[in-house]
Order: structure tokens, then sequence, then C-alpha cells
């Protein structure tokens, strides 16, 4: 019971530092957000290396702890993501913010559901249950090998992408606002060396 609650209080946690860190220095949340979502990119691409090198035995211990690993950086890292993305759009685009973090909450729901099928599956099932037909072992190699990988690097793109490009957007926006400030202050210092403001 402690430890169900611990786990739910550090997701609250990891909300409330990314949204904290996004309001008083921005790039160095956006910044951490990417490196968590490279992160995650790596170690899933490291799973899927090591998930089509499995009849070698390090390969197999690699892609286990690699496993375990993924779904710490996930637990840890999703819920500051969704602290900095909330806190970065939900004033001005509330509905938009909404559906990326129910995103951001599929992508997780994911991961755990990788992580799980590598050890529900029959590669792991007790002799008892060793009798599966052949169906339903390519069924889940299709799931666990194929599927879900696919998913989740679809999705890894799309949200190295959107970090990427809230960046950009970020930015020109920045500058126009820095260019907009620099005509005011010129306006109200009255300088007549410089021209007037179309």
């Amino acid at each position: 019971m402690i430890g169900e609650f611990c786990r739910l209080l550090l997701v609250a946690v990891g909300i409330i530092i990314g949204w904290n860190l996004s309001r008083s220095r921005r790039s160095l949340a956006r910044r951490a957000s990417r490196a968590l979502v490279g992160v995650f990119g790596v170690m899933l691409l490291s799973l899927v290396v090591t998930g089509w090198l499995r009849h070698s035995e390090p390969a197999i211990s690699i892609h286990l702890w690699f496993g375990h690993v993924l779904v710490i950086v996930a637990y840890l890292g999703f819920p500051f993501a969704a602290g900095v993305m909330l806190q970065r759009q939900i004033r001005q685009r509330p509905i938009l913010a909404i559906v990326r973090l129910l995103a951001l909450i599929f992508f997780f729901g994911l991961t755990l559901l990788a992580s799980m099928t590598g050890y529900l599956g029959p590669s792991h099932a007790s002799p008892s249950v060793s009798q599966l037909s052949e169906e339903s072992q390519t069924r889940f190699a299709f799931i666990h090998m194929l599927a879900l990988p696919l998913l989740l690097a679809i999705m890894t793109t799309e949200l190295w992408w959107f970090l990427r490009k809230s960046r950009v957007i970020s930015a020109e926006h920045g500058s126009s606002m820095s260019e907009q400030r620099t005509d005011h202050k010129k306006i109200e210092t009255g300088n007549p060396y410089q021209s007037p403001p179309s």
C-alpha cells in the first residue's frame, strides 16, 4: 500500500518539477525533455538490436536489463515531460495540451505493455503452459518484436519532432517579442536618431 502511494507521489513530483522548471528556466526544461526523449530512443534502439540478437547469451541479459531501464526512464521522464508541456500550453491551447497529454499517457502505456509482453510471453512460460500452439507463439512474436517496437519508435519520433518544432516556434516568437520590446524602448527614450516605427 505504501509502495503504491510512493509511486503515485513520484509521478506527481515529476509533473510539479517539470512545471516549475519550465516556468523559471524554459530552455533548460526543453533541453531536459529532449535529452529524456533521446535517452528513451537510444534505449529503444538498443532493445530492438538485442532482441534481434536474442540467440546469444549476453544479448539476452542486456535485453532484459535495458527493458528495466526503459521502464524506469519512462516512469521518471514522462511526468516531467507532461509538466513541461502542460505549463507551456495549457493557457494558450488547452485542448491541444490535453490531446498531447493523452498521447503521452498512451505512449507510457505502450512502454509498459511492451515490457510486460517480454515477461508474459511464450518464451518465459512455465513448462506446464509450454503447450501453446504455433499460432499463439507467432502472434506473440509479431506483437512483441514488431508491432510494439514500431509503435514506440513512431511515438518517440513524434515526441522528438514536437520538441524540436516547439523550440523553433518559441525561438521565432522570442525574437519577434525582443524586437517589439526594443521598438517600445526606442519610442520611450525618444531617440532622435532612430527612425519612427512604421
